[in-house]
């Protein structure tokens, strides 16, 4: 064994650890905490699905298990291949139980790798927003863990997530604000980079913009692949699950590249702006 390379190789993945812990400060440390919490000290609604409730979180509860298997069906049908097993899906109704679940107590919803789903069913009734498309697009992001697909682009997941899910995670962005901003040059800079560090920098792109404004935009620009070329999309999602990395898998679909499908999609909000 060579030394030299072994020490340099060693202080780069520190680096990156180090780097990834101050970019993500407590919640890495939540998460490993959060990780080993079994959902089993709730009550499980339905016999057949995996869903645990807080009391008091039932209602909500009882609207994702009733529309379970539209919802899979749905998530299959975008996603384009088979989604099982489903993860343990606890619903919370208090802050308390929710950050005993999830990395981030902050958020509305969250996947945890391939472990499971979890709703703040607090915030989300006190942000008026649908737990069922939360739910969905939550799905969404569990789907490709189950494939073993993870540190994606960011513009990817999201986008995809978003796009299921009928619009959860950019409801505060509307399809026109979000054409404005692109027309304006507010716009994500979507890449083909893979990787946690990749992942991890990932920022909102242009200056002024918000999460809720790049994942709206995201949105659009996965509706717009499906919509355009819909055989090159299966596709894509196909080499996707093949290969666990987008940029393989987009050459596989697409014969030219994101910058140049980006530029048709800005092309199409100007044409439909302009008429």
């Amino acid at each position: 064994m060579q030394v030299r390379p072994f020490l340099e190789n060693l202080r780069s993945a520190l680096a990156i650890l180090l780097l990834v812990a101050l970019l993500q400060g407590c919640t890495l440390i939540r998460a490993a905490y959060v990780y080993t919490n079994s959902p089993d000290t709730l009550p499980r609604i339905s016999v057949t699905l995996p869903i645990y409730a807080e009391k008091g979180a039932e209602p909500m509860a009882e609207e994702i298990s009733a529309a379970m298997l539209k919802t899979i069906k749905h998530i299959e049908v975008t996603h384009g291949g088979k989604l099982s097993p489903l993860p343990p899906i606890v619903v919370c109704a208090t802050e308390a139980c929710y950050k005993h679940y999830a990395a981030i107590p902050s958020s509305a919803a969250e996947t945890l790798s391939d472990k499971r789903i979890s709703l703040n069913g607090e915030k989300i009734i006190k942000d008026k927003r649908s737990a069922l498309q939360l739910f969905t697009h939550e799905l969404s992001h569990y789907y490709w863990f189950s494939q073993g697909i993870e540190f994606q682009p960011r513009w990817f997941e999201e986008g995809m997530a978003v796009w299921a899910s009928n619009g959860a995670g950019a409801e505060r962005v509307s399809i026109q604000a979000a054409a404005k901003a692109i027309l304006a040059g507010a716009t994500i800079r979507p890449t083909l980079n893979t990787g946690i560090w990749d992942y991890l920098t990932q920022t909102t792109s242009a200056p002024g913009n918000d999460w809720h404004m790049f994942y709206r935009q995201s949105g659009m620009f996965i509706q717009y692949l499906h919509d355009h070329d819909p055989a090159a999309f299966a596709n894509l999602l196909d080499a996707l699950r093949q290969t666990k990395d987008l940029r393989p898998a987009w050459t596989i679909a697409y014969k030219r590249s994101v910058d140049e499908l980006w530029g048709e999609f800005i092309n199409k909000i100007q044409r439909i702006n302009a008429e």
